[in-house]
């Protein structure tokens, strides 16, 4: 099972990548979910990071520095018709976590590009499920928050482990790569009793990570650096 979970996360960052790359630079408005989704499946990838889970840690950090996002505009261009279409830039919460008014993970997952991943995922156990689908939502929301983000790795326990309370996974201690730098994030995440697809997230990022703490943290530099 763990070799599965494994394959798995690898192929989810890869999906998670590639819809990224399809996004059109800025300063153009971004595109509906549907226009995103289309994405490779890689038949082989390398080794990366084990993404089990650790021991549960307490209540999710609430003293996490905060990024501001250095490009989060929430005005859209206007389409054709001299009208703005609706945002869907997150919201702001309490404790500097940014609620997310859209998400995005069912709609990757559901172009048919993405059967393998499917099929992947509904091998996995339950919860290693959701970590799945979580770090997929957190990657895509961290991007359409701040489009200078790319992230194309995230490990939901790099500085401490992940908590289950019924349907939300509470990460607390999480990192994501994004242009080769690591930055930290929390993230707390609600999916479906069938832990079948994501209802809630939010989210926050915080600052980047030192280079000479990658080590220690088990964080790769590069895809084949960890195994």
């Amino acid at each position: 099972m763990l070799w599965r979970a494994l394959a798995l996360a690898l192929m989810l960052h890869a999906l998670a990548f590639t819809a990224l790359s399809r996004l059109p630079p800025k300063p153009m408005p971004l595109p509906p979910a549907e226009d995103s989704i289309e994405v490779e499946i890689l038949a082989e990838m390398p080794v990366r990071k084990t993404m089990t889970r650790m021991p549960p840690v307490p209540a999710l950090e609430a003293n996490l520095p905060v990024r501001e996002p250095q490009h989060a505009d929430p005005k859209a261009l206007p389409d054709a018709s001299g009208q703005r279409p609706a945002t869907t830039t997150p919201t702001p919460q309490a404790q500097g976590m940014v609620r997310a008014d859209k998400l995005y993970s069912a709609d990757i997952l559901a172009s048919p590009r993405s059967r393998q991943a499917r099929k992947g995922l509904a091998q996995l156990a339950p919860e290693e499920r959701v970590v799945q689908l979580c770090n997929l939502e957190a990657m895509e929301q961290v991007h359409r928050w701040d489009a200078d983000f790319d992230p194309d790795f995230l490990v939901a326990y790099a500085y401490s482990g992940v908590r289950f309370s019924g349907e939300t996974l509470k990460a607390n201690g999480g990192a994501f790569r994004s242009k080769r730098k690591w930055f930290r994030i929390a993230y707390s995440c609600t999916a479906t009793p069938d832990r079948n697809t994501i209802v809630g997230f939010d989210f926050k990022v915080g600052d980047a990570i030192p280079p000479d703490q990658w080590q220690d943290l088990g964080l790769p530099i590069t895809d084949t650096a960890a195994h």
